[in-house]
């Protein structure tokens, strides 16, 4: 369900992207007046303003204190930069998942039902809140496994958690330059332009819910039908389309 959602969003929004650049000038707009264009486009980042001197002070230790090579300094600092950066992300997400997921898994139910709109902000909470829309989209599995919730009423936090998404791209596009910010403004405008563009129009809504039954009637069926659509939309589609837009 989810993925053809966004198989539609990319169908609606990949040519008029390719046509107009809407995307694109909305995106690099926004990344303007957020970062600024003073002194050739920068901007005192808060970010950078806290890591820059405990980088530069691991690079002194490394090159001064134990005399080693730019080159050796770089990929240490390259290292220690990847490992931080993953252990930071699983203590966010293990902290927030036991915080949070026993609360979501006993309320999300009772929310869902009452309305389209209320599902998509609950959707973007808790993937902003755990920082993982897989996580999101996985609560509604029993549910819908056990009956309890249709895909009706779940459908619409996906597309909380598509949005949900966008946001810790933001936060990390703040410590990047203009251009990384432009791109994270471009997915924000893809996720909002693709949910205004589908969900509004009931039979629109119904063709990812439909579409995700019958491939899932079919995989129930035979497994070789959802080892083929994983093979051709994962696989495949990608590769054909690094070719012919290179």
């Amino acid at each position: 369900m989810h993925d053809f959602f966004n198989i539609m969003a990319v169908l609606i929004f990949m040519p008029l992207e390719m046509a107009t650049g809407i995307l694109r000038r909305l995106a690099t707009t926004l990344a303007k007046s957020v970062y600024g264009e003073a002194d050739g486009g920068k901007l005192d980042n808060p970010i950078k303003a806290i890591t820059k001197p405990i980088a530069n002070g691991l690079r002194d230790f490394f090159q001064d204190g134990l005399d080693l090579s730019p080159g050796w300094t770089g990929g240490l600092m390259l290292a220690l930069a990847l490992l931080t950066l993953f252990l930071a992300l699983v203590w966010i997400t293990r902290t927030m998942r036991s915080l949070m997921l026993e609360k979501m898994e006993a309320s999300l139910n009772k929310v869902l039902e009452r309305s389209g709109i209320l599902a998509i902000f609950v959707g973007l909470v808790l993937t902003v809140s755990v920082q993982s829309s897989s996580i999101t989209t996985s609560l509604m599995i029993p549910l819908f496994a056990a009956g309890i919730l249709k895909l009706e009423n779940g459908f619409p936090v996906t597309l909380g958690a598509n949005i949900g998404t966008t946001v810790t791209a933001m936060i990390a596009a703040m410590a990047s330059d203009i251009n990384g910010l432009t791109i994270a403004f471009v997915h924000l405008l893809f996720n909002v332009g693709a949910t205004l563009a589908i969900y509004p129009f009931p039979p629109l809504r119904r063709v990812p819910i439909r579409l995700a039954m019958a491939l899932a009637d079919l995989a129930t069926r035979n497994k070789f039908y959802a080892v083929f659509y994983v093979v051709v939309f994962f696989v495949i589609i990608p590769l054909i389309g690094n070719l012919v837009f290179r």
